[in-house]
């Protein structure tokens, strides 16, 4: 039940992520378009913006090239302004440079946290799985199954991942590349085709659609690659993997020794016929409370009315009444009430409930073993 609250914490985490992304950029929009800055120091501002927002864990990539696309293309319309075509290109430019430098600070903060033996071990850097990673973006050049991980993989956690496994960055950005044309670009061209009007409008609309089901068609299907490519090299050299004595590897199978009848007991405790009648209540009450939370949140999806948080876009302004796709000039409006404020609380009450189960098991474990310190 713990890993189904973890499942739900990413889940929640992602969908209320990304609605106030969406608002925060939105605000950005406005007062950028307010500004009547010239197109070049625009053009910088989102590249900037964009390069700080890559390093907020939370923040999808498609959200940072969906508001150059739409803050540029907006922009490049303008009269005696470049053109949206050319807009477009260099939008899709800047977000590229702003893409590889932040994989390289990415990367950076990996390697410096990886220097903490805790976190390789956390990472699992002995792992079988975790080796067969290594082993696939190890791999010189752009090899199709190195790639897929580099572009289809999350933002942030992949880059970072890079860092503490200690990968060769210009390999690492070489692999990098193909996102620009898969994503980057698409994704830019659709923002901006989103602020696209005149009599073809509709014609615009479509196309933005249709470039959307596309990228995300690929995506899905570059993702479904790397799980293909990972399971094959644990199943071809998976043994030769577990066995590897890696100096390196040492201190985190060292301290993983130590912790090992600490794990066993921990595992032990927390089955769910050797736990008492509370802590069982309290882990199924966490559980169920991030179901319900994400059954809410999920139901946005399937519903033609939402009824957690209001439909909101990039293109949309916050000041706009309700009918206009707006949050009448206030963030937190896009909570549909009572269930969006339900769904958020019943989030916080499996998070809260999830940490004090864990810590009350943590304590019965480490009663049986000598010299273990929880935090």
């Amino acid at each position: 039940l713990r890993k189904v609250n973890l499942l739900g914490m990413l889940f929640i985490t992602g969908s209320v992520g990304s609605k106030f992304t969406f608002i925060f950029f939105s605000w950005l929009n406005a007062e950028l378009g307010a500004a009547q800055l010239s197109f070049a120091t625009i053009t910088f501002l989102v590249w900037a913006i964009g390069l700080g927002m890559f390093l907020c864990p939370i923040v999808p990539g498609t959200a940072v090239y969906l508001f150059a696309g739409v803050v540029l293309g907006a922009q490049a319309q303008l009269p005696g302004s470049v053109g949206f075509w050319p807009g477009m290109a260099i939008g899709s430019l800047a977000c590229s440079l702003a893409k590889m430098i932040a994989c390289v600070l990415q990367y950076s903060i990996g390697y410096f946290a990886g220097m903490q033996v805790k976190v390789q071990q956390m990472v699992g850097v002995d792992k079988v799985a975790t080796r067969a990673m290594e082993q696939i973006l190890k791999q010189q050049g752009m090899k199709p199954d190195k790639c897929s991980i580099l572009t289809a993989g999350p933002d942030f956690p992949t880059s970072v991942l890079c860092g503490i496994l200690k990968l060769n960055v210009p390999q690492m950005l070489l692999g990098t590349i193909p996102v620009i044309f898969v994503s980057i670009i698409p994704q830019t061209i659709v923002g901006g085709l989103l602020t696209k009007g005149g009599s073809d409008k509709s014609f615009w609309s479509m196309v933005s659609t249709v470039v959307t089901g596309l990228a995300a068609l690929v995506q899905a299907a570059a993702m479904l690659y790397v799980a293909y490519a990972v399971l094959t090299t644990v199943e071809r050299d998976g043994h030769e993997l577990k066995i590897q004595n890696r100096p390196e590897h040492s201190k985190v199978a060292e301290l993983t020794r130590k912790e090992e009848s600490f794990t066993a007991k921990f595992l032990e405790v927390t089955k769910w016929d050797a736990m008492s009648n509370m802590h069982a209540a309290v882990t199924l009450a966490s559980t169920i409370a991030f179901l319900l939370s994400g059954f809410l949140q999920a139901a946005d999806w399937a519903l033609t009315e939402n009824v957690c948080f209001r439909k909101f876009k990039i293109t949309n302004s916050i000041g706009d009444s309700y009918d206009l796709d707006g949050l009448e000039g206030n963030a937190l409006n896009v909570i549909i009430l009572p269930l969006g404020a339900v769904s958020l609380v019943l989030a916080c009450l499996g998070l809260l409930m999830h940490i004090i189960i864990g810590k009350m098991m943590a304590v019965n474990a480490a009663a049986d073993v000598p010299d273990v310190m929880i935090i």
